[in-house]
């Protein structure tokens, strides 16, 4: 009994750091997780933050002057301080003309407005996942009436994001249409955006997103049309096609002089004439008279300047496979029909391979074909998504029936243990079982005698 009494405690134990381990691995994964706020030492701002926590019903700690909050509920938290005028207490918004002196210069006017409006922009990209702090400088358009003279609005935007998160292509636009739309006169693409690092992250974007999608647009047209001539002339819809297409994006502006000529080849630009006669009184058989024409000349000339647009092809490249089944005069005809039809200029160094294979691809049925978007989602949010779907409420009912099912089966073979050592127990050996049966004989024969 001794040793049934230490297993018992050994296993009722064991049952008890299992479920306490459950239990506290259940609260790892299931407490929320903090992301930083603000960060304020000024305790009477510190309290208007809490004031505005505890009005909207967000939790929240405070860790070194540090107010955290959950992080699924960092984007509500950054609203409810803006609209209390609390996004960044260093940052002015509107606020700014709710004393407005009216003695105040038209110069001094422009000048707060145009703080005002750098705040209010800040706080609106601070609202934004992944923005820590926000600053916005502008420069607006200035008013002139020499057109020469006139300067185009511009803008910057320094953004500090929280764990070094990565702003993807579309918040970077989303910030430049943001700022362009607030400032009049501001083009979208006269927007800089700067990482707390200072380097620029929107100086290359709208170039090379122009660049890419018109190389892919132009790429997916040429397979298109490649699948329809062979599809439609031809009747082949086992085809394999690739194109790779170079686009020069490179500026370029010629500027060129020519004279402008007259009808006899010549501009005149002016023309004096000059005459004088002299004779000698004292001589009268002498006289002389002096006839002299001056003429200038200038050639005028014509300047023009040419901007070649961007996006030009410099080169095609284009491969086919075709089945096998094709003759040679079929095949030439083909290549001749596709390099009319794509334009294969091989001047330029396009190519066009046409190439019958072995191999039979799949069906192609031919149909426009359009560029696929990827959407790309990054590391730290990929992993709250596959973390959430683990541990959705689905998942951990699951997982606590399989627990109580693993504790039921548990419990039930330590009830069973005792009753199986209890028969072991009184079960007989053979040597009591040769004694009993000897006994046995001795009463019966006893019985029989008497």
């Amino acid at each position: 009994m001794n040793f049934w009494g230490r297993k018992s405690a050994f296993f009722i134990s064991g049952i008890g750091f299992i479920i306490l381990g459950f239990i506290g691995a259940c609260w790892w994964f299931l407490k929320p997780t903090y992301a930083p706020l603000l960060q304020q030492e000024n305790k009477e701002i510190q309290a208007k933050v809490i004031n505005i926590l505890d009005s909207s019903n967000i939790p929240y700690t405070i860790k070194n002057n540090i107010v955290e909050v959950e992080e699924e509920r960092l984007g509500e938290a950054k609203i409810a301080l803006d609209k209390g005028g609390l996004s960044n207490p260093e940052t002015v918004g509107f606020e700014l003309f709710n004393e407005t002196d009216y003695g105040m210069s038209d110069f001094a006017q422009k000048i707060n407005f145009q703080r005002a409006l750098e705040g209010e922009l800040a706080r609106s990209i601070m609202t934004m996942d992944g923005v820590k702090y926000a600053r916005v400088h502008l420069t607006p358009e200035r008013d002139t009436i020499y057109e020469i003279d006139k300067a185009t609005a511009k803008a910057s935007v320094v953004i500090e994001t929280i764990n070094n998160y990565q702003l993807n292509k579309e918040s970077i636009e989303g910030i430049q249409n943001l700022v362009a739309s607030a400032v009049s006169g501001l083009d979208a693409k006269s927007v800089v955006l700067l990482n707390d690092h200072g380097e620029i992250v929107s100086n290359n974007l709208n170039r090379e997103s122009s660049a890419l999608n018109r190389s892919e647009d132009i790429e997916a047209k040429i397979e298109s049309k490649v699948r329809s001539i062979l599809f439609q002339s031809f009747s082949i819809s086992k085809v394999s096609v690739s194109a790779n297409v170079q686009v020069n994006f490179d500026k370029r502006k010629v500027t060129s002089e020519k004279p402008i000529l007259s009808d006899a080849g010549i501009l005149l630009l002016s023309k004096k004439e000059s005459s004088s006669n002299t004779s000698n009184i004292e001589n009268a058989k002498a006289s002389q008279s002096d006839n002299s024409r001056d003429s200038e000349y200038a050639i005028g000339k014509e300047t023009s300047e040419v901007e070649y647009a961007t996006g030009k092809i410099s080169k095609i490249n284009v491969g086919v496979i075709v089945p096998n089944t094709l003759s040679a005069i079929q095949l030439l005809n083909i290549q001749q029909v596709l390099e009319v039809g794509l334009g294969i200029d091989k001047k330029r160094g396009d190519n066009l391979v046409l190439v019958s294979s072995m191999l039979q691809p799949e069906n192609i049925v031919p149909a426009p074909t359009q560029p696929q978007k990827t959407e790309v989602l990054d590391h730290d949010h990929a992993t709250q998504v596959s973390t959430s779907n683990i541990f959705s409420p689905f998942n951990i009912v699951l997982f606590s029936a399989l627990f109580l099912i693993l504790l039921f089966l548990i419990i039930k073979f330590i009830r069973q243990e005792p009753s199986r050592e209890k028969n072991e127990k009184d079960a007989l050996s053979d040597e009591e079982r040769e004694q009993l049966l000897v006994n046995l004989k001795y009463w019966l024969g006893k019985d029989e005698s008497k």
